[in-house]
């Protein structure tokens, strides 16, 4: 667990004031203030200004993940099935093994050419 945190202090050093916080759960949100992650918080990423380019904190759809620079998403080790998508307490989310990872999204608009590849693998 040491090490999840270490790395999480160190992306949170470098990215300082680019941070965002796309996801607005009042619980998720103090879960990372408590590690030391705090940012602007939305309710909504509608506006692609927002977000293009930035690193942002939270699950959130491909779409608005691949315009931006970084995706720091809140996963679980150990999260029940009828409690995922749900508002979990800062208690459930320790208790279920909350960590962080950082992906990085790459829209492909080449949709139809990778279809025609994988219809004629099969």
């Amino acid at each position: 667990m040491q090490n999840i945190w270490n790395a999480t202090s160190q992306i949170h050093m470098k990215i300082g004031n680019r941070k965002w916080i796309g996801l607005h759960q009042k619980s998720t949100v103090e879960w990372l203030s408590k590690r030391g992650i705090n940012g602007k918080v939305y309710k909504h990423l509608n506006n692609i200004g927002e977000f293009k380019n930035k690193i942002i904190i939270g699950n959130v759809p491909f779409w608005i993940a691949s315009k931006a620079s970084l995706v720091i998403a809140i996963q679980f080790r150990n999260c029940p099935p009828n409690t995922r998508g749900g508002n979990l307490t800062i208690n459930q989310m320790d208790s279920y093994g909350a960590y962080l990872q950082a992906y990085s999204v790459k829209q492909n608009d080449g949709i139809e050419q990778i279809i025609s590849i994988v219809n004629n693998r099969e």
